[in-house]
């Protein structure tokens, strides 16, 4: 459950994430105006913090059956990584070469931090 799970609470929050993104380039509004909050959502954003939603409860779980010092750390840097990609393909987002040598910066830190 440790590794699938984290694999599984990483890939949901980054694409909650972009979904949520992606959700807000198209129309969808939050502005607090005086007294009052005026909200306009498209059906991707709401998707979106959905699967948000659900990575954090994900991340409890995992969290119960990994030590923290190894969990948050792979979890931080998975996350990074797998946003850089979603925005890059689902986004369009362009990544630049100092971003790509930074995502494989971190690939590396994960893989020395995972290993015993």
């Amino acid at each position: 459950m440790g590794v699938i799970g984290l694999i599984a609470y990483t890939l949901l929050s980054a694409f909650g994430l972009s979904l949520i993104k992606l959700g807000l380039s198209k129309g969808s509004v939050i502005a607090f105006c005086n007294d009052s909050i005026s909200i306009s959502v498209s059906w991707v954003m709401i998707v979106g913090l959905f699967m948000y939603l659900a990575s954090f409860c994900l991340s409890i779980v995992v969290m119960k059956k990994m030590n923290l010092g190894v969990f948050y750390p792979l979890a931080s840097g998975l996350i990074y990584f797998w946003v850089c990609m979603f925005s890059a393909c689902v986004i369009k987002e362009s990544l630049s070469g100092k971003q790509i040598l930074g995502m494989i910066s971190i690939l590396i830190g994960i893989l020395l931090i995972g290993v015993k």
